[in-house]
């Protein structure tokens, strides 16, 4: 087993690996879109920054005042995770950044800012995607509360 610390992960370059805590891999397992950016953006670091291992919370993931933030390393790599996750010919597929998160498994927020990034303007559901939606919704079993024996 390999100890985390205070990390949620961390990139090793020798052997390649990344670590990430068992709440961060059980979260991605179940499809959370904060864990399927942390995966995404250790990845990047793996593919962009090879070398020494770098922590998300290095520095108290502070912004380091003499760079640009295209040059931080942890700003790349968020970048590489949003364009990995969400790239921009999939981006547009979709009407709006609630449609992009819940069908690409990402927070709202991720979407909202790629969805802001290609220039995309929310257009409307298609009539029979909404028609479809609305059968798929209400053909679901409703939760009924059980009624009480005395």
């Amino acid at each position: 087993m390999i100890a985390i610390g205070d990390a949620e992960a961390y990139t090793e370059f020798d052997p390649p690996l990344i670590a990430v805590r068992d709440s961060i891999y059980w979260l991605a397992s179940r499809n959370d879109g904060r864990a399927r950016m942390t995966f995404a953006h250790e990845f990047g670091h793996l593919v962009l920054h090879p070398g020494a291992a770098k922590l998300r919370i290095e520095y108290g993931n502070q912004p380091v005042k003499q760079i640009k933030p295209f040059q931080s390393a942890e700003w790349q790599a968020r970048k590489f995770a949003a364009y990995f996750l969400l790239p921009t010919h999939v981006v547009r597929e979709f009407g709006t950044p609630r449609e992009l998160s819940e069908a690409c498994h990402v927070s709202f927020q991720a979407a909202e800012i790629r969805f802001s990034e290609t220039g995309h303007s929310q257009k409307n559901t298609p009539q029979c995607v909404s028609e479809l939606m609305e059968a798929v919704t209400n053909a679901r079993p409703k939760f009924q509360k059980p009624k009480l024996v005395t």
